[in-house]
């Protein structure tokens, strides 16, 4: 062994001991991430920091009986609960028998030593719900009325979109949250039947920073800050007088799967990328900018840039509240790569906001050019059940 293999040997050690060093406070981090089944009176999920790893879970109601959709929602709050209160290592008696709730697959044991990591469960109820099977087509919220309709509807994959119910699950551990959609796919049985299925990811770089998207660039940097409690309460959560007594305090997410032609993006040049998007790839600044978070002069972007179609300036002021993962599904029939974003965004009235930004992102948004809509859904998320409650009871039942 030469004395220049011996360095690098020893380098290569040294190396391999900081990655595992780096991962390891990774690892401990997300372990010290607190989980939890409710946000106050609101659901977890909504004004969350985004996790690492998405899935959305939307089913079909294929029971006749009232009271069996009753009993799931019942058995999924309880569920949401036990989950998001497991402590590391093996699961207790309560946890592992209980996480399902009654009838379910239980004590699966996938999930035993990894905790909670970051866990949040958010259930929805879709349109379908409310259509006269059961006898809450009067308690429809007024969120979910109207369709939202576009030019791009004629993209949408109807066996990936829409649903009766939906279960959001998020975490910073993949196999928790396998865990938990696991467990709640077992409570549906015989009750509700899987119609679609979204998974996502993001990193998030250490220290807090911005995540990125699959074309590169920061996503998120002009979100709704969680901390900002008055343009959450005017922009996502539902006011007292705005919608049905029961979504009080709750919100409607709005799902778009959007497939990026990646092998167009990569060929564009540099620049050409920064005039679509209106912003710095690498720092993240508004083209007439040098910081992230440097003030973004509409003037100064490209016409028909992202930033500049989607700020709020051209758009009556509307904002969402921005959740959005990446996806990576393999590849299409003709051999392209099937990736881009799994659009999650919670807004308080999906029929003033959602749909027109969702019309203008067709009509005057280059970014479009890059971006197929695939799939898509509209979900009304009820707040969080007080004590004895299941999620949505408030709502489908009355005060």
């Amino acid at each position: 062994m030469t004395r220049r293999d011996a360095l690098v040997g020893v380098g290569s050690v040294l190396m391999a001991g900081a990655a595992v060093r780096v991962a390891g406070e990774a690892l401990d981090a997300d372990a010290a991430r607190a989980a939890h089944a409710f946000d106050g009176g609101r659901q977890a999920g909504v004004a969350t920091e985004r996790q690492d790893h998405l899935t959305l879970a939307a089913f079909d109601l294929v029971t006749p009986d009232r009271a069996d959709v009753k009993r799931l929602l019942s058995d999924w709050t309880a569920s949401t609960v036990a989950l998001c209160e497991r402590e590391g290592g093996a699961a207790g008696e309560a946890g592992e028998a209980g996480e399902a709730g009654e009838g379910g697959a239980t004590g699966a044991g996938e999930a035993i030593g990894l905790g909670s990591r970051g866990l949040t469960i958010t259930v929805g109820l879709g349109a379908g719900l409310f259509d006269g099977r059961y006898g809450f087509a009067e308690r429809l919220p007024a969120g979910l009325s109207q369709r939202i309709r576009t030019a791009d509807d004629a993209h949408l994959d109807p066996s990936r979109s829409g649903g009766d119910l939906l279960v959001q699950v998020c975490g910073d551990d993949r196999q928790v949250v396998f865990h938990a959609v696991h467990q709640l796919a077992g409570a549906a049985l015989g009750i509700a039947r899987r119609r679609w299925t979204q998974h996502g990811f993001l990193s998030r770089p250490r220290p807090a920073a911005t995540p990125r998207g699959v074309i590169g660039f920061k996503d998120g940097t002009a979100n709704i800050p969680l901390d900002d409690r008055a343009a959450l309460s005017q922009h996502v959560w539902v006011a007292d007088d705005a919608d049905r007594p029961g979504m009080v305090d709750g919100t409607y997410l709005v799902y778009r799967r959007i497939r990026v032609r990646l092998q167009a993006w990569d060929r564009s040049p540099l620049s050409e990328q920064e005039g679509v998007v209106g912003r710095r790839k690498v720092s993240g600044a508004p083209l007439d900018g040098r910081d992230e978070h440097d003030p973004l002069t509409l003037a100064a972007a490209p016409a028909r840039s992202h930033v500049r179609a989607m700020h709020p300036d051209s758009n009556d002021g509307i904002r969402l509240l921005r959740r959005a993962y990446n996806y990576d599904d393999g590849a299409t029939a003709d051999g392209a790569a099937d990736a881009g974003i799994a659009f999650v965004a919670f807004t308080d009235d999906p029929r003033q906001s959602a749909a027109p930004l969702l019309r203008r992102f067709e009509r005057d948004d280059d970014l479009r050019r890059y971006a197929v809509p695939t799939a898509g859904a509209v979900f009304a998320v009820p707040p969080a059940p007080a004590a004895g409650e299941f999620a949505g009871q408030r709502l489908l039942e009355g005060p």
